[in-house]
């Protein structure tokens, strides 16, 4: 066969376990050549190159190659390692002795090889009087024959190496950082240009770095091709790999983080391109060599990161309007299908909590219903909106300060009047109007909030109050450019000790009186705050907690029967309003009712609330 440039290291045919190192791993010039038993180290391993027909053999523990002692062309002359100069001292020819038995190679059988000098080409590489022991001296040595026809001391195997030292640790967690200490990330996000940092895990030493990138070009689903594996430590021939430099990081034991100390600069715009897709490998390089001879490295490991386009989000306006609120906002990043989570509060109060909009363009408007506000802010209010705003790459997070304002049109006034219905109800009546709605606002434990009344047609809505407490009714109205809204308390519906669930289409009541007056165990706040998880259940895929009543139908009482509570347990929805003004959405899960005599029975009623 040829012998191909490359790593080697060479045997001696006396021993194939001896193989030619550099004496003591010397990184000296005028080291000598030796014997030595295998140890798959640098000092045992050469570059072999070709220069002008002729071979040169460069030792990796070094970066000098060998080299017949002041070029003297005599027999006995020691070889060394020395700086590469050129001279025919350190140039070789390599004489493959096709018509000699083969020699096995990691199995295979190939040709023995004879090494001679360029100064005479008689003048052999030898082994030092045929001998075969440790430390052997390797010099030149007039091709010589002995009784068996061969002289095994200048007889050499060439065993096929390469860089890589499994011994070397192989770094971890390839990522990126935007500083110089940071951790390692698979995705940034930036804008215009930025320097980045390679960042890993890894030990103490030198190493080496490559990247390549690729650009994700806008408004496609298609890339540019992959650049080529490119070094910020000076361009090496080997596939882009740079120079060896020592990662900045802490020096104690193999998981600290590591940083390349230059940093590669990133550009992302929206205009052609709006993200970076760069893969960078980073490798240990042999700890006491220099990096210009091309010494071994470990196994490499590779990132692929992405760096993607850091979008900016700002409001216009927060406005109230005849449903609710309206977030007026704008991304300078030009791309549709995003998603807003925000926080709106007028001073330490809530009035709207991790509300969610989805499938957004970069720019428009939201609109935040009622029945998601905890209350009305007035005109020109001072609100302060956190927000995390997520595009289709990346997320931002940020806060800014509003006022809220109502939208054009509105002044106009809101009469109201009341009436009583069945079953502690009451109607009110707004009048005729091209739109109106009217809002039960409760407050409960866990902040307040919006029900929608039931419209009753003309200008007429069903309330179906809390019982026992004072509560409010939020009205809106529209006439063409015109709108209006009004806040109205109203006092506490007397409910006594009842307990009543409005259940069906018509908002039938089924109701009693309890036998023990206690809140405790209607009290929301207490319930919202016992440190359970809610379990989620079926008839609404919602958080739910237990709500449970066991009491005794009281006689004198227009209460129901065992057949309501029959109807009553397979309502899947109800609201249910206790005398201590709670008031819920729940699902019945299941009813007990027993008759204790002509007017009064013992009643078990298990539910879930709907909606928390």
């Amino acid at each position: 066969m040829t012998i191909e440039d490359g790593v080697y290291s060479i045997a001696s045919l006396l021993d194939d376990n001896q193989r030619i190192d550099v004496q003591w791993a010397s990184t000296a010039a005028m080291a000598i050549l030796h014997l030595w038993n295998t140890n798959d180290t640098n000092a045992q391993k050469v570059l072999v190159t070709t220069h002008g027909g002729y071979k040169r053999f460069k030792a990796l523990c070094s970066g000098l190659v060998w080299d017949v002692m002041w070029a003297e062309e005599k027999s006995g002359t020691t070889v060394w390692q020395y700086p590469e100069n050129g001279t025919v001292a350190q140039d070789w020819n390599i004489v493959e002795k096709t018509a000699e038995p083969a020699v096995s190679i990691n199995g295979s059988p190939q040709s023995a090889v004879e090494i001679n000098s360029r100064l005479n080409t008689s003048l052999c590489l030898d082994a030092q009087w045929g001998a075969k022991a440790n430390g052997t001296a390797i010099w030149v040595y007039e091709r010589t024959s002995v009784p068996t026809g061969i002289n095994l001391a200048q007889r050499w195997a060439m065993h096929k190496d390469s860089f890589l030292d499994d011994k070397l640790s192989v770094p971890a967690g390839v990522g990126i950082s935007l500083t110089p200490t940071g951790e390692g990330l698979s995705s940034v996000a930036i804008k215009g240009t930025q320097t980045l940092y390679p960042a890993w895990t890894g030990g103490a030493g030198a190493y080496q770095l490559r990247y390549r990138m690729r650009q994700h070009k806008t408004g496609s689903s298609s890339w540019t091709a992959w650049g080529n594996w490119t070094s910020p430590f000076g361009l090496r021939t080997d596939d882009g790999w740079g120079d060896a430099w020592a990662a900045t990081g802490s020096d104690t034991g193999n998981s600290s983080t590591r940083h390349h100390t230059a940093g590669i600069d990133f550009n992302v715009e929206q205009a052609v391109y709006d993200k970076i897709e760069a893969q960078v490998e980073v490798r240990r390089f042999q700890a006491n060599g220099n990096a210009a001879y091309g010494h071994t490295h470990g196994a490499s490991a590779t990132g692929t990161v992405s760096v993607v386009y850091r979008p900016a989000l700002t409001f216009d306006e927060v406005s109230c309007s005849p449903d609710g609120i309206k977030v007026g906002y704008a991304s300078d990043f030009a791309r549709d299908g995003n998603k807003l989570t925000c926080d709106i509060k007028v001073g330490a109060k809530t009035l709207a909590a991790n509300y969610e909009a989805s499938s957004l363009p970069y720019s428009g408007t939201i609109d935040i219903p009622c029945s998601q506000l905890s209350f009305i802010p007035e005109d020109n209010a001072s609100a302060t909106i956190s927000y995390k705003w997520t595009t289709i790459d990346t997320s931002v997070t940020g806060t800014e300060a509003k006022s809220v304002t109502y939208t054009s049109g509105h002044g106009s006034s809101i009469s109201a009047s009341f009436e009583p219905s069945d079953g502690f109800c009451e109607v009110i009546d707004l009048g005729q109007h091209a739109s109106a709605k009217a809002w039960l606002l409760l407050e409960r434990g866990d902040g307040a909030r919006f029900v929608e009344c039931e419209s009753l047609g003309e200008g007429k809505f069903s309330i179906l109050p809390p019982l026992g407490v004072d509560y409010e009714i939020y009205c809106a109205t529209t006439d063409g450019s015109n709108w209006a809204t009004a806040l109205i308390k109203r006092p506490a519906v007397d409910g006594r000790s009842q307990v009543i669930w409005n259940y069906e289409d018509d908002w039938s009541a089924l109701r009693y009186e309890m036998n023990v007056d206690t809140k405790t165990a209607f009290d929301y706040a207490s319930q919202l705050t016992s440190g359970r998880d809610f379990e989620v259940v079926s008839f609404g895929g919602s958080k739910a907690k237990d709500i449970n009543i066991n009491a005794v139908l009281a006689p004198g009482l227009d209460h129901g029967s065992s057949s309501d509570f029959e109807r009553l347990s397979g309502c899947r929805f109800a609201i249910l309003r206790t005398p201590f003004g709670s008031w819920h959405e729940v699902a019945v899960l299941e009813v007990s009712h027993g008759q204790k005599g002509p007017d009064s029975a013992d009643v078990s009623v298990r539910m879930k609330e709907v909606s928390l």
